[in-house]
């Protein structure tokens, strides 16, 4: 019988609660920016500590930011402050006040 087949949310989050050590804090979800491809329970719940989430990108579009995160023990992650996008295929830079400069990722 599968464990979270017949369980309610609020039970499901209060024994993900329970398993961490002594000590111990979860992480929040983490937010992360379109097209970044990542486990969806690193997005859709709180994380134990150690849970290691990476992340990368579709085809023609480049990560900006870390490769991986982890949660730590005290309940945060690590490059928390850190956001994790995929840059699209073209961007548009500002070079001066007049002029603005279309870039197109070769990826």
């Amino acid at each position: 019988m599968n464990f979270y087949k017949e369980k309610t949310l609020i039970q499901i989050l209060l024994y993900i609660v329970s398993v961490n050590a002594p000590g111990e804090l979860n992480c929040p979800a983490l937010l992360v920016g379109a097209h970044v491809i990542t486990p969806h329970s690193c997005t859709s719940a709180p994380s134990v500590a150690e849970t290691i989430c990476s992340f990368k990108c579709p085809k023609g579009y480049t990560l900006s930011g870390p490769s991986y995160k982890t949660c730590q023990l005290d309940g945060t992650w690590t490059d928390q402050a850190v956001p994790v996008e995929c840059d699209g295929k073209f961007r548009l830079q500002k070079t001066s006040a007049s002029k603005r400069v279309a870039v197109l990722n070769w990826n």
